[in-house]
C-alpha cells in the first residue's frame, strides 16, 4: 500500500473515516456482488455442488436455506462427510428428488485407513510402535535436532546418539530397538504400506476442490488392483484389506452417480485410441471436454457436463470455514465492536470472498487436471525403504 502511495505521489489525500466506512465499502460490495453474478450465471450450465460438514449451521439454520438461496434448478449434488447424515439425506432425497447426495470420498477413505488399524493386528502394532518412536522425538528437542541432522535418507542411529543420556533411558531404549529391528518394525511397516499406499494415492487426488466425480471410480478399481500386486496375489494376504475397502466402497462410493460419471468420461471411456491423445488426457477437464466436443448429443453432453464437474469430497468447506473465522476475527475487535450488524457483515462478506477469489485465482495459476492414479506411479512413493 505504501508503494501504490509514493507511485501516486505528492498531492495524495486519504479518504476520510466517513468515506471509507460508508461509500467506499458500499462500492467494494457492490465489486464483489458483480463477481458472484459470474459465478451464478455459470451455475445455469454446470450446476453446482453443495459441500458442508453437517445438515445444520452452528445457528441450527438448515442447508436448505443455501438451496433455496442458489436455486433447486442450480444444484446437481450434496456432499458431507457424516455417516450419521443417512436419515438426513434420506429426508433431503424425498423432498428434492432431482439432487443427488454422496458421502464425502475423503472421509470415506480416512475411515478405510482407520479400518485396516482396527482390524488387522499387524497395523494396529506398527502404528503403536510408529507413534512411540514419533512421541519421543518430538518431545525431545535435542533428539529431534539430530533426527533432521544425521538422517537425510541415511541411518538413524549415529555415534553421538549412542553416547547421549537419552539413549540410557528406558524409553530410549525401547525406541532404539524398535529401530534396529528391521526384520520386524519395518517389515511390517512395508507390510502396511502395501495396502495403504495406494489408498493414499486415491485420498490425494479426491482431497481437493477440483472436478473429481469422473475419476473415482476408477481410482478405487486401480487402488485394488495395485494391493492385489502388493501382496504377489496370494489371496489370504490381499482378501482382509480388500474386504475393508469393499465394505466402505460399496456403501458409500458406488453410487448412480459415480458410475454415471465414470462412464461418461473421455479420459478414461470414450474412444479407442483416447490415451493417444494427449491434448484431451492431460490438457482439460472431462466437464471441458464434453462442452468442446459433445454438440452432436445435447441432452448428453448438458447432464455430462454438469455431473464431471463435480467434487466427490466436502474436505474444502473445513478449510473454507477456517478462513472465514480468521476474516470474522479480524472484523470483530473490540475496536469495531460498535458497528452495526450490516456493516460487520459487509466487511466479513467482502474480505472473505475476495480471500476465496485470491484462492481460486492461485489455483488456476498451477491449473491440473485429477489423473488416476496408475499402477505404475504406485511404487515411487515407497523409495524410502529401500
Amino acid at each position: 500500500m505504501v508503494e501504490k502511495i509514493a507511485k501516486y505521489g505528492i498531492g495524495f489525500k486519504l479518504p476520510s473515516y466517513h468515506e471509507i466506512r460508508v461509500p467506499l465499502l458500499n462500492k467494494e460490495v457492490a465489486s464483489v456482488m458483480d463477481m458472484l453474478e459470474e459465478f451464478k450465471a455459470e451455475w445455469k450450465q454446470t450446476g453446482c455442488t453443495i459441500t458442508s460438514d453437517g445438515w445444520s449451521d452452528r445457528k441450527r439454520r438448515s442447508i436448505y436455506a443455501v438451496v433455496e438461496k442458489v436455486g433447486e434448478e442450480n444444484v446437481v449434488l450434496f456432499v458431507t462427510d457424516n455417516a450419521a447424515n443417512y436419515k438426513a439425506a434420506g429426508e433431503l432425497m424425498k423432498k428434492r428428488t432431482k439432487l443427488f447426495w454422496t458421502p464425502c470420498a475423503t472421509h470415506c477413505i480416512d475411515l478405510m485407513l482407520e479400518d485396516l488399524d482396527k482390524k488387522i493386528r499387524v497395523h494396529n502394532l506398527t502404528i503403536v510402535e510408529g507413534r512411540r518412536i514419533t512421541t519421543f522425538i518430538y518431545s525431545k528437542t535435542m533428539v529431534l535436532t539430530w533426527l533432521k541432522e544425521f538422517t537425510n535418507g541415511r541411518e538413524l542411529i549415529r555415534p553421538g546418539w549412542r553416547s547421549s543420556r537419552f539413549a540410557a533411558s528406558v524409553e530410549g531404549k525401547k525406541v532404539q530397538r524398535i529401530v534396529l529391528d528391521t526384520r520386524g518394525f519395518w517389515s511390517s511397516v512395508i507390510m502396511c504400506l502395501k495396502a495403504s499406499l495406494p489408498l493414499v494415492k486415491v485420498l490425494r487426488m479426491v482431497d481437493s476442490d477440483e472436478p473429481s466425480m469422473g475419476f473415482i471410480y476408477e481410482a478405487m478399481e486401480q487402488a485394488k488392483l495395485q494391493v492385489k500386486e502388493n501382496f504377489n496375489n496370494v489371496e489370504k494376504n490381499y482378501k482382509p484389506v480388500l474386504d475393508i475397502i469393499d465394505e466402505r466402497s460399496e456403501a458409500q462410493l458406488h453410487r448412480p452417480l459415480h458410475a454415471a460419471s465414470y462412464f461418461l468420461n473421455p479420459q478414461i471411456h470414450y474412444q479407442p485410441n483416447f490415451k493417444t491423445n494427449a491434448d484431451i488426457k492431460i490438457g482439460m477437464y472431462a466437464s471441458d471436454w464434453w462442452d468442446s466436443y459433445g454438440d452432436e448429443y445435447p441432452e448428453l453432453k448438458k447432464f455430462a457436463t454438469r455431473i464431471l464437474g463435480l467434487t466427490c469430497s466436502s474436505s474444502g468447506c473445513a478449510r473454507d470455514w477456517s478462513a472465514f473465522e480468521m476474516c470474522y476475527n479480524k472484523v470483530h475487535t473490540k475496536e469495531r465492536y460498535r458497528l452495526h450488524a450490516q456493516k460487520m457483515n459487509d466487511l466479513v462478506f467482502v474480505m472473505y470472498s475476495l480471500k476465496l477469489k485470491q484462492k481460486q485465482l492461485k489455483r488456476a495459476s498451477k491449473y491440473q487436471p485429477p489423473v488416476v492414479p496408475v499402477l505404475d506411479d504406485l511404487s515411487s512413493d515407497d523409495e524410502w525403504i529401500t
